[in-house]
């Protein structure tokens, strides 16, 4: 477990990774993932990571020996609630009604024979134009 702001991050031998808000009475998850396919061995904090990419870093290590890095501050999650809360200000809404049909069948030909009875009927036909056009 490790204390990032507000958060507590925590990982579980099942792969996944949890974070608590810890402002909030009763304790809520405020988000919950799978991180990893094997037992999650250790999380830490990237302190440094503040300087360098002007963010907290959270490092992963699970028992497969893959580290993977995450937004300790959850800013992306954070700036997506925060656009969701003033969308109206910013966004005209309205409604669309469309309609689709499931499991539709494009159209084919209603016959269709492909055979060589039908190869020389149209031969038949061909010559028999050929003779009639030219008289």
């Amino acid at each position: 477990m490790v204390g990032v702001g507000d958060y507590l991050w925590a990982g579980f031998k099942t792969g996944m990774i949890y974070v608590y808000d810890l402002q909030s009475k009763p304790r809520k998850i405020k988000k919950g993932w799978w991180a990893h396919k094997y037992p999650i061995l250790e999380l830490h904090l990237d302190t440094t990571s503040i300087w360098r990419v002007k963010r907290y870093q959270v490092l992963s290590l699970a028992s497969d020996n893959i580290i993977r890095i995450w937004d300790g501050l959850l800013m992306e999650d954070w700036l997506e609630n925060e656009m969701c809360k003033r969308d109206e200000e910013f966004c005209t809404f309205r409604i669309c009604d469309n309609h689709f049909i499931i499991n539709a069948i494009t159209p084919q030909p209603a016959l269709t024979i492909e055979t060589e009875d039908v190869r020389k009927d149209s031969r038949v036909i061909k010559d028999y134009r050929k003779r009639h056009d030219t008289k």
